[in-house]
């Protein structure tokens, strides 16, 4: 009991704290053997690092260089693809525009023939227009002078006097000139008939009948002058009026289909 009594009591207190166990450090010392395997497997570990990210850089450059490669190849064969297009483009349109003048020269060529054709059909007409009108003229102008000087003749010579007996009797007389001025006219005629002739194509079922006509009008005329000379019977003049008027329809058909083919350029 007394032992008891005699030993401390501790009290801990909140704020006081529990006293720790008292420990001792210990320091192990490695051998240098230790220190150098540790130093050269450091120098390994920074060689293979190196070694990787050298080998890795160089792998990546080696694909970029061959991306921008491949990209630079694709870059000028899209480029060659293009100006090989453009190309294309150009030869094709050229060959269009070659052909487009060709047919353009064609055109014109086609149209300049046309037009040089038209004018030599309208030239003919022109021409032909104008010959059978003098023709015409001629013709029907001669035939009443024909008839009047008949008339003033046969009153002053007789009933059975003749121009054609009398011709030297009469000399320089008024009468006598105009026995002259008859000869003149026929030949004027008869000129005048062979161009117009001669104009006309035989070939043309028209221009052929029309031909044809004016022979046949030219005769009836030459009739009548024969008979007021000779001093015939006229007796009706119903045919030379029936030529007249044929030859009349035949002119205006004849000018109209000569204008369609002026128009067509034939």
């Amino acid at each position: 009991m007394a032992e008891q009594e005699n030993k401390e009591t501790i009290v801990f207190l909140p704020w006081t704290v529990e006293p720790q166990p008292q420990t001792q450090a210990v320091i192990l010392q490695q051998p240098s053997e230790t220190h150098l395997r540790l130093d050269a497997t450091t120098d390994k570990t920074a060689i293979s690092s190196f070694v990787i990210a050298t080998v890795v850089a160089l792998a990546l450059g080696g694909f970029a260089t061959w991306l921008a490669y491949w990209y630079g190849r694709k870059s000028f064969d899209l480029t060659k693809q293009s100006f090989d297009t453009v190309i294309a483009q150009i030869e094709a349109a050229k060959d269009v525009t070659l052909k487009s003048n060709v047919k353009l020269s064609d055109v014109q060529i086609a149209l300049k023939t046309l037009e040089i054709r038209s004018q030599r059909r309208l030239d003919f007409i022109e021409k032909a227009r104008n010959e059978m009108s003098s023709l015409s003229s001629l013709i029907d102008h001669e035939v009443l002078m024909l008839v009047e000087f008949g008339v003033n003749f046969y009153k002053t010579y007789g009933d059975h006097a003749k121009i054609t007996d009398m011709r030297l009797e009469l000399g320089d007389t008024l009468l006598g000139d105009n026995i002259n001025r008859i000869d003149e006219t026929r030949l004027k005629i008869k000129l005048a008939l062979d161009r117009l002739i001669f104009l006309l194509s035989t070939d043309d079922e028209l221009q052929k009948k029309l031909a044809d006509l004016w022979l046949e009008y030219f005769e009836e005329y030459e009739k009548i002058k024969y008979k007021i000379l000779d001093n015939e019977d006229l007796g009706n003049v119903d045919n030379f009026v029936e030529i007249s008027k044929q030859l009349k329809q035949h002119i205006h058909r004849f000018l109209s289909k000569e204008l369609e083919k002026a128009l067509k350029g034939e």
